[in-house]
């Protein structure tokens, strides 16, 4: 039960992961055909050989049908939670942050699922923020690049604390109000993938160093990257995206007072893309 007491709740809904098997029974067949053959594999590990002789036309949307119903399953199971912090008079009284951790790839660059190269269809996620009427803040949507790491500086900044000097995102309340200034590239990654998406450019780089570079403005779906030579944009979103590789890998080592070495060119390179004041 929720009582007067301040309370943080973290819930996490798994379910929609292949094998999109979770559905309403009374919603089914509502996003199309979900029954065909032949049936795909259940263990995610079998879906890229399966694919290759059997998705076509037809499958892909028999698996974009069952994607969405488990959606439905979800989005209503979500709906349940909010009318029980309602119907507790809680929820008025509440910062609610729905968000998820990644997207799903359906074939749009030739894999399904995700954990591939770090596309927009992968890493463009959700992110809603109910926040209570006390604020007196109007209901808007923002196109601001927001990262996961920003949502917990957010949170603190909302109910008034600091957050941790660890933190390596920044408070997105400046993009909630309305701040038009110039945004921080998020960082994005994939299986031996790094890059960073900008407001007008994404590079990724493998574990080659080679670079692909995209522009969004002109090819938000990235299908076609751009040629040689780059723009100067995707050369500083590379080198910085690199280097908070460095950084992060460090960190995971457990080295919390870990320290990158660079070079003039890499700081400066951080600084233009708003890491470094």
């Amino acid at each position: 039960s929720v009582g007067d007491e301040r309370f943080f709740a973290y819930v996490h809904y798994m379910d929609i992961h292949w094998p999109y098997n979770r559905r309403l029974p009374d919603e089914t067949g509502r996003f199309g055909k979900t029954d065909y053959r032949p049936k795909p594999p259940e263990h995610w590990t079998a879906v890229d050989e399966w694919a290759e002789e059997n998705l076509n036309e037809k499958s892909l949307a028999a698996i974009v049908a069952s994607y969405d119903e488990e959606l439905a399953y979800v989005d209503r199971a979500f709906g349940e939670l909010m009318d029980w912090l309602e119907e507790r008079g809680t929820l008025d009284d509440t910062i609610v942050v729905l968000l998820a951790d990644h997207g799903e790839g359906f074939n749009e660059h030739g894999k399904l699922q995700h954990g591939f190269e770090p596309y927009e269809a992968v890493t463009g996620i959700p992110l809603l923020i109910r926040l209570p009427p006390i604020y007196n803040i109007e209901p808007k949507a923002t196109d601001a690049l927001i990262g996961l790491v920003d949502i917990s500086p957010t949170v603190f900044e909302l109910v008034g604390l600091k957050p941790p000097k660890r933190a390596q995102g920044r408070s997105a309340v400046p993009a909630i109000l309305g701040d038009g200034s110039r945004q921080r590239p998020v960082y994005v990654e994939g299986l031996g993938v790094r890059g960073l998406r900008g407001e007008t450019h994404t590079v990724f780089v493998d574990s080659g160093g080679e670079r692909t570079c995209f522009d969004n403005l002109i090819d938000p779906a990235e299908r076609s990257p751009l040629s040689a030579p780059l723009p100067t944009t995707c050369d500083q979103l590379a080198t910085t995206g690199m280097a908070l590789a460095e950084r992060f890998e460090l960190l995971a080592g457990g080295d919390e007072d870990a320290t990158v070495t660079m070079d003039e060119e890499e700081v400066e390179a951080l600084r233009a893309l708003g890491y470094l004041d």
